[in-house]
């Protein structure tokens, strides 16, 4: 994500997912300033995530889900030094099971209004659904909408 190209400026970006997440807060910070870069005045960056504070807490030590063929188990410790939350998941598919190990960053939905504004953007809009609630605490994700300055 942060090595993309684009041959001129686009009238729209958008970040779905935990994306955000798996960057360091200085490499969220560049990931942000690419994105301004790769927009044109007045276009309009969305970012789906569920990795925001106010979506996670609080956390939930270990879950389970279950699909068509497969199922998903986690464990989640969370590093209040580092404001992170470390994952060891089991992932099967069809009797196949992948041994996973990731980390995400969290950050609140004010931090990330911050760091928009410093990249060059203003933000317009927070959502808690697609049904345009509005998001706060227990949203089960953060749609975020701006625009670029």
């Amino acid at each position: 994500m942060l090595e993309f190209e684009l041959e001129r400026p686009v009238d729209a970006l958008i970040c779905m997912g935990n994306s955000l997440g798996y960057f360091e807060p200085a490499q969220t910070q560049l990931l942000l300033r690419r994105f301004a870069s790769a927009l044109r005045t007045g276009g309009t960056l969305i970012i789906d995530t569920g990795i925001c504070a106010e979506s996670l807490l609080p956390i939930v030590p270990e879950r389970c889900f279950t699909f068509p063929g497969g199922s998903y188990e986690q464990e989640i410790d969370y590093d209040a030094l580092q404001s992170a939350i470390n994952t060891r998941a089991r992932l099967t598919i069809e009797g196949e099971t992948h041994e996973l190990h990731y980390r995400h960053f969290v950050m609140t939905s004010g931090e990330l209004v911050r760091l928009l504004h410093v990249a060059g953007f203003a933000v317009s809009a927070l959502f808690g659904d697609t049904d345009d609630a509005p998001f706060g605490p227990g949203s089960p994700r953060l749609l975020l909408v701006a625009a670029r300055t």
